[in-house]
């Protein structure tokens, strides 16, 4: 997980096929638990380099949280 420090409303999701499909079990297991899950740096989340003219502009995400939440909880909020 990448974020910009100029948009903090971009996000960028990276990963290799191992990655993915763990983000994959992971999304999927908030689903059916509708519950919520951690991931750390280190754990679950790995460093990413930041090189090039990124270098100095984003940042690696060291801690994510998923969360479910039924649309009814949040509908009509503002967003």
């Amino acid at each position: 997980f990448i974020t910009f420090k100029d948009s903090p409303d971009q996000l960028e999701i990276v990963g290799d096929d191992k990655g993915i499909r763990e983000l994959i079990e992971y999304l999927q297991g908030v689903r059916t638990d509708k519950d919520h899950m951690h991931l750390t740096i280190d754990t679950e989340l790995d460093a990413y380099p930041i090189t090039g003219d990124r270098k100095g502009k984003t940042l690696f995400a060291k801690h994510v949280r998923l969360e479910y939440n039924d649309t009814e909880e949040w509908i009509g909020e503002d967003t």
